[in-house]
Order: structure tokens, then sequence, then C-alpha cells
């Protein structure tokens, strides 16, 4: 048995069939018809058209008895977005200053043996100046599993978080190494490459862990993060760690390294707990984005974002993070609006801690450009989009992969924006930075191969396309073989550069190439492939 009800939400009116004459009831139900449209609002209170708020299941059973069960539901921004719009009209720098009570730091740079709250421990959590990448946080967060469940167990050792590259170093240096140096057989570069040492890479970074009570370094570059877990670290010469350096209480840290490094208290709940709950909300978003379950993804990244928040802040890399996360989501199911909300807040956070050259700033102003595309206002997201290059060329110079994600991103609004030169021109720069990463026989060179000959197509300029064409199909044959559409997509390609030039025979022999790789990667009866084979057909009879 079910009551019809209706709520009007602003100026929209929903239909509600209530399975029981509850407050709660009204109430969930409203959330849940409401759900897409009030996405980053809670409700804040429900009345009768009268005016009189209904809070208790006497006033709904009231409503059915008086044959009124029409409502109105009122929602209001949820906390987050509360928190950021107060701490927008406040100067945060003097508010900062004035909460921030004691001073971190002796004046001999070593820490006060006190306790901070976690929201004035800003400089105390992970860096995300040198590093950044998702790779980077997911890395530390295993390196904190690993220091928590070394504590529990008493063990002693280091943690190492570390760019793979630079890791791959230290097998050269260990040949190295004389057997009668008496510090051999403490040498962080001899302990990280025993065959016992565990280790596991995620992205571009490597976590080493190193059991042992005394570890030295010496002739090493760590470039990336330290965790001393009771052990003692004596450093000597050309020891170099680029990032952080973790202890937990009972660590030793020789004087070498307390001048060159400030070591950093290890805090549970800061540096594991907190970290851990961000990421685990990150985590179950990405797994839920195959399943389409928008308000749910919506749903964990906003708890995300208030974890943070409550931690740190607002004025903090991690809330940063959390609301970037939070926009991306939003832009995925299409809410826009909320979508740059979001990352104007990530933006503004960014800007004050890091300054305007930092990887995070270029990757906010992509994630503008991508949304002026989806509005398909492509002046604007050139504009975006060209400021996230000149961040990228300023941090990683001109051959960085990030920089080819720009120029594409640029070219493809230059495409849509008609100015199809301006496209092609950053097309050919996206293609010379893949060729120096990749080299000449990768599918994402053929991509752009593929995409200049359609520029080039585009602006009937046949020929060129023809050329492009050729180059990206030459890589994918040697790739894919026939196996692969990609390969079917080139011949299409080529197939409609010979039509539009008249050259039908040439034309119809590349519509069947592709005839023939889409029935074997798409199947006889896909639309694609009826589509060439339809294309044979046309251009064999048309051109007899």
């Amino acid at each position: 048995m079910s009551w019809k009800a209706f709520v009007t939400i602003e100026s929209k009116k929903y239909v509600l069939a209530l399975t029981s004459l509850t407050f709660e009831e009204l109430k969930g139900q409203t959330i849940e018809v409401s759900k897409f449209d009030q996405q980053g609002k809670e409700l804040s209170k429900v009345t009768s058209c009268d005016g009189h708020e209904i809070g208790t299941d006497q006033y709904v059973q009231q409503a059915f008895n008086d044959d009124k069960m029409e409502f109105i539901a009122y929602f209001q921004p949820s906390l987050f977005f509360k928190k950021f719009r107060e701490w927008n009209k406040k100067d945060v720098s003097n508010e900062r200053d004035a909460n921030l009570g004691e001073t971190q730091y002796c004046g001999d740079n070593k820490r006060k043996d006190t306790k901070i709250e976690a929201k004035n421990m800003c400089l105390e959590t992970l860096d995300f100046n040198r590093h950044w990448s998702a790779d980077w946080i997911k890395s530390n967060i295993e390196a904190a599993k690993i220091v928590e469940k070394m504590m529990n167990q008493n063990e002693q050792g280091l943690v190492v978080v570390v760019v793979v590259k630079d890791s791959s170093q230290w097998q050269k240096k260990t040949n190295s190494i004389s057997i009668d140096d008496k510090d051999h057989v403490s040498s962080f570069v001899e302990l990280a490459n025993k065959s016992t040492v565990e280790k596991k890479q995620i992205g571009d970074y490597c976590v080493f862990l190193i059991k042992s009570r005394l570890i030295i370094l010496k002739d090493v570059n760590i470039d990336g993060n330290v965790y001393a877990i009771d052990c003692e670290i004596q450093s000597e010469e050309n020891a170099q760690i680029t990032t952080q350096i973790f202890v937990t209480k009972n660590a030793i840290i020789d004087q070498k390294l307390k001048v060159s490094f400030s070591p950093i208290q290890w805090n549970t709940r800061i540096h594991h707990d907190i970290p851990l709950q961000i990421q685990n909300c990150q985590d179950q978003a990405e797994q839920h984005f195959n399943t389409f379950h928008s308000a749910e993804i919506i749903r964990i990244l906003q708890n995300a974002v208030e974890i943070s928040t409550d931690a740190f802040g607002l004025e903090h890399p991690y809330v940063a993070n959390s609301y970037s996360n939070l926009g991306v989501a939003y832009r995925r199911q299409g809410y826009l609006e909320k979508a740059v909300e979001c990352h104007e807040i990530a933006l503004k956070i960014c800007l004050k801690v890091f300054g305007d050259t930092h990887a995070w700033v270029s990757n906010l102003y992509n994630h503008f450009g991508v949304i002026c595309d989806d509005w398909m206002r492509y002046e604007e997201a050139i504009e975006y989009h060209t400021k996230a290059l000149n961040i990228r060329l300023q941090i990683f110079g001109s051959t960085h992969e990030l920089i080819a994600f720009s120029y594409n991103h640029l070219g493809y609004a230059h495409d849509k924006n008609r100015c199809l030169e301006k496209a092609i021109e950053c097309y050919e720069k996206e293609l010379q930075v893949k060729l120096h990463i990749f080299g000449n026989n990768h599918a994402s060179v053929a991509i752009s191969y593929n995409k200049i000959g359609l520029a080039h197509s585009y602006n009937k300029q046949c020929d060129k396309a023809i050329e492009y064409y050729e180059k990206a199909l030459q890589i994918r044959s040697q790739i894919f073989g026939n196996t692969d559409k990609s390969v079917g997509d080139t011949y299409w390609n080529l197939g409609s550069a010979f039509e539009e030039k008249q050259e039908l025979k040439t034309a119809s022999k590349y519509y069947e190439k592709s005839w023939r790789a889409y029935s074997i990667v798409l199947g006889e009866w896909d639309q694609e492939t009826v589509e060439a084979k339809i294309k044979v057909n046309v251009t064999y009879w048309d051109c007899l």
C-alpha cells in the first residue's frame, strides 16, 4: 500500500509514493527523487503549502487526513560548500596566523615536544611541491600502512618512497662498494639491493621496506620520502633526500641529517588515518565509475571533502585535491556548473598554498578548459588550455608527456573553433613530443598521425591527409596486424580521402580493407561493418 504525495522544490513538482505516513519516509523520498537536481545540496526543511514546517509523523498523518498531501521542500548548499564560502569572505592568511598559537619549530630548527592540532599542521603532512601525482599519494599511503604495521610489531627499519628510475641507480652503485668497508653490512644501498628486501611499485614510484636496526646513508640520492621506524640512521658523505623524513618516537637521526633536513615526528592520525580515509573514498568512487552509480560517487567524494576539511581546515592540499576529484566526478555526470564550483575552490587553495606555477594549478586550468569544451565555449577553452600549457612548460620543459597532453587539448579546441591551421600546428607539436618520448613505432604516435590527417581532411588538404593516414596505418599494422579497430578506422579514413579526390577505385580498395578489418573485430553485422561494405559497393560501381 502507498500514499500519493507531491513535493515542490524551487519551481519543480515531484510525485512521491509514500510507503508509510512518516516524516522519515517523506524526507527520504524527497531526497531520492531530487538527487540529480539537488546535487551538492542538503535538505534543510519541509513545509506544508501554507508555510507550516513539517517535522514529525503526526504532521504527515494530519496532512493525509486533511487531504493536503502537497509539500514544499527547501535545500541548501552542503556543509563543505558553506565552509568554503565563509572562508572565501575572510582574509585567510590573517586568520591562519592568529590561530596558529604555538610555534612549530624552535630557534635551533628542532620540533617542540607539544601536540599540534591537525588543522595547524599544514607543513607536517605529505609534501606536494616536488612530487604531486596520484601515484605519489598512493605510494606514501602504502608506506604509512607499513609504518603502522612495523610499529605494532615492534620492528625496526626504513620505508622509502622513491622515483623508480632513481632506485635503478642503486644497483649500479652496489657493485662498487668495497667488501672491506666496515659499514658495508649497514649500507643503505647494499640493504636495498638484497634479494630479501620487500618492494612494491606503484606507477612511477617504488616503496622499499628495509628491516635493520642501523642504516647508513652514503653516496645515495633518494628522490622521495623516508620513514624511519625506531631505527638509527647515520649519514656520511653524498647522502641526499629530496623531500621529507618522517620519524617514529624512538628513531635516532644523526646530527648531519638534522642540519640538512627537519625530521617530522610521526603522527598516526595525521600521517596514516586521515590520508587513508580520504584515499579509500577516492578508490571507492573509482570502482563506482564503471557502474554509473552517480549519486553514490558524489556522496563518497563529498565525504572525502568533509574528512579533509574537518582534519586540516580549508587551506590545505588534501582539501584542494578532494574538491578537484569531486569536480571531476560532477563533470563526468554532466553537472558542469557544480564541477566548476569545485574546481574554483581547489584553484583558490592551490594558488594560496603553492603559487601560480605548480602542476596542480595547471591541472585545474586544464579541467576548466575541458568543461568549456563541453559547453562549446571554445575561445574560453583555448585560454584555459594555454594557461595549463605555459605552466607545464615552465615546470617540465618541452618534452614531457603532459606537454603533449596540453597540445592535444589546445588543438582540439582550435579544431572545434574551426581554426584548423592552429589545430594542426598544435597536433604537430604534440606529435614531436610523443616521438621524443615513445619513438617512431608506438600506438600513441599513430593516434597523432591519424589526428593530423583528419585535420588536413577537414581543411580540404586531401594529399596531406593521405600522407598522415599512411603513417598511422604503417604503425598500426605493425603493432596490431589486422585485429584492431584502429586499423579499420585508418583504412576507412584513407578510403574517404581518396573518395574526396574522386579516385574511386583506390577508395573502394581501402573501404574493402576497412570492411574486412571491421568484420574480424566487430562482427559481420555491426553497423560500422555494414557501412564499410556499402561504401565498397558504392565506390566500385561509381568508378565503372
